[in-house]
């Protein structure tokens, strides 16, 4: 079976899935990417292989069945992407009281200092007596790092961007962090759910280094009934099978994988 087939036997054994959906079941950047994903699901639609319908969302669905068929499962799933949309980002430790973006930026940092790196800075424009001065993607927003760390002993300064998405970050996110941190005469570090294998080079190209932890992370609190129906991790329960957590403590994955990123980069000096 080719690409093709593979996406048609999905949308089949879903019944009916929206687009994000389809691209996050079937990522394996850089063998198959998101943009494949959607690629293969409009070609698809205009062979006649899937049917399509706007509404809300962009959906495909199995064309053996009708939309009368399909429409109560596909108001469940946008529900279930209304609360997963709607879910609060912003954390604060217990109890230091320090706030965050995202739940995934505590993590992140306490994983930097279990693997041995000195936290220089949160949320930072400078280091080292540098300062980056260009204009961001938001005028009137400096752009910022949301780490910088470094290993005194291992000679190692990294400039780091936390992306917990279940797309890939944007193409402009990944070059502002490259930018950043050429100014900043910073190592390059992308901690991601998810990342392309063009950004994953390029960050590589650049002496850098991206980590991907590809479980979406969020802060307790959704109901554990809403949650197995988003998540994979509800096995039997779940409706989107999507891969979310949600963690009360830094995972042991993402300690592994920084400390992995450590060990790569010190291996490049």
């Amino acid at each position: 079976m080719g690409f093709l087939d593979d996406v048609v036997s999905l949308v089949r054994e879903r019944s009916v899935v929206y687009l994000r959906e389809a691209q996050v079941l079937m990522e394996q950047p850089p063998q198959v990417e998101h943009w494949a994903v959607a690629n293969a699901l409009k070609i698809l639609s205009l062979r006649g292989r899937v049917s399509t319908r706007l509404e809300g969302l962009r959906w495909y669905y199995d064309v053996e069945k009708s939309w009368d068929e399909v429409k109560v499962l596909a108001a469940e799933k946008a529900r279930l992407v209304d609360t997963y949309s709607g879910y609060p980002n912003e954390f604060v430790s217990q109890p230091e009281g320090l706030r965050y973006d995202d739940i995934s930026e505590y993590f992140v940092e306490d994983a930097l200092r279990k693997a041995g790196f000195v936290v220089f800075a949160r949320s930072t424009n400078y280091f080292d007596g540098r300062a980056y001065l260009r204009q961001g993607r938001v005028r009137g927003r400096p752009p910022d790092l949301d780490f910088t760390a470094g290993a005194y002993s291992d000679a190692l300064s990294i400039g780091v961007s936390v992306k917990n998405l279940l797309d890939y970050p944007k193409e402009d996110a990944v070059d502002q962090l490259l930018d950043m941190c050429e100014v900043l005469h910073l190592k390059p570090v992308l901690v991601a759910r998810i990342a392309s294998g063009k950004q994953a080079r390029k960050i590589s190209e650049k002496g850098g280094y991206t980590v991907m932890f590809k479980w979406w992370m969020l802060q307790p609190g959704m109901e554990r009934e809403i949650f197995n129906k988003i998540s994979a991790a509800g096995r039997g329960s779940s409706v989107l099978n999507l891969p979310v957590a949600i963690y009360q403590y830094t995972p042991a994955h993402l300690y592994d994988s920084v400390a992995k990123m450590k060990g790569a980069l010190i291996g490049q000096a």
